[in-house]
């Protein structure tokens, strides 16, 4: 057994799904981090974590009034996961947000 100093390290999707817990409750500023260290570990993979982490952290930075790379974080999550409604209604409030 390792010592109780050597933890394994949250996965992308384990990190993912905190920010996403703490979207839901309406705690944006403190769901930035675990889904930006995230997307730092699955970026480029493809997969639908990197996709679905795209899309939360493009959602939490609206919420927060913040426009830095919205754009690009949607675009990247409709590359891996192809078209959605969520999406495009989220493309459309960074218009309204962001100008």
């Amino acid at each position: 057994m390792p010592p109780a100093s050597i933890r394994p390290q949250p996965s992308g999707l384990a990190l993912s799904d905190r920010g996403v817990a703490l979207i839901r409750r309406g705690e944006y500023e403190q769901a930035i981090p675990p889904i930006e260290r995230a997307l730092s570990m699955v970026a480029g993979s493809g997969q639908l974590v990197e996709a679905y982490a795209s899309y939360n952290l493009a959602f939490a930075r609206l919420e927060l009034g913040r426009c830095e790379n919205v754009d690009a974080l949607l675009d990247r999550s409709e590359e891996i996961q192809g078209p959605r409604a969520e999406i495009d209604g989220l493309r459309s409030d960074a218009r309204t947000t962001c100008g």
